[in-house]
């Protein structure tokens, strides 16, 4: 397959496998945005994608579980590969990321986002909390320390963060880290969405943290849309 002159290409409502994808020739791909909308596309057929797009900008991926349930691929020997690493041969080009879950994905850790030190000019990213401040990464349990770390190495050129279902002590978490950087490491960054799960007490001094935090990122230039994930509570004890 020659694709000379397409800058955007498409795949929805589907299952994508590495066989469908590995005609495509390099050489002469141009593409700049790729979309796997309402999508289950394989690890191996992603990465086969990323490798060919040496220009990609724009990368979207809204994963669907019905799709999943479909797909087989004879190629997927990497079925294992995280998100980061199958993006990575695009990693200095792209500059906007959206990933999502549309329903039940079997086995998702393969949307995983941590680690992000290789993508130093994105300055859109759009995913869930768990696919970029993961509770276990490589068989060891996180701790604050860890995200702080995997906070810092992000782009200095982000300047929107979508965090979809994110905990509230990762979402506290976030906002002073960003609030804190902005002068210094992330000076473009200008606005951040959250959706979260409120915490089950009524420790009115613990739930003061949120708009105190909003006041403080407001102040060095930073917009927060905080949005409460409804239905989703975390166990508290005050």
């Amino acid at each position: 397959m020659t694709l000379t002159t397409l800058r955007e290409l498409i795949f929805s409502d589907m299952s994508v496998t590495q066989a469908k994808v590995r005609n495509i020739r390099a050489q002469t791909l141009l593409i700049v945005a790729l979309r796997f909308l309402r999508c289950y596309a394989t690890p191996a057929a992603v990465e086969a994608m990323a490798r060919a797009c040496m220009y990609l900008e724009t990368f979207e991926y809204t994963v669907s579980g019905a799709q999943h349930f479909k797909f087989h691929d004879p190629h997927a020997n990497n079925g294992n590969l995280q998100m980061v690493d199958q993006l990575r041969s695009t990693a200095f080009s792209l500059r906007k990321i959206t990933i999502r879950s549309l329903d039940f994905v079997p086995k998702y850790d393969f949307l995983g986002m941590s680690q992000l030190i290789a993508y130093g000019n994105l300055e859109y990213l759009d995913v869930c909390a768990c696919h970029l401040l993961p509770d276990m990464l490589n068989g060891r349990l996180q701790t604050q320390s860890d995200y702080v770390v995997m906070i810092s190495v992000m782009s200095a050129f982000l300047e929107t963060l979508v965090l979809r279902d994110c905990s509230w002590d990762k979402m506290l978490l976030v906002m002073n880290e960003f609030a804190w950087s902005k002068a210094f490491t992330f000076s473009q960054f200008t606005t951040l969405h959250i959706s979260y799960k409120k915490p089950r007490t009524k420790n009115s001094a613990f739930l003061a943290e949120l708009p105190r935090l909003i006041a403080f990122c407001r102040t060095v230039g930073i917009d927060v849309y905080a949005e409460v994930k409804k239905g989703y509570y975390e166990d508290f004890r005050s």
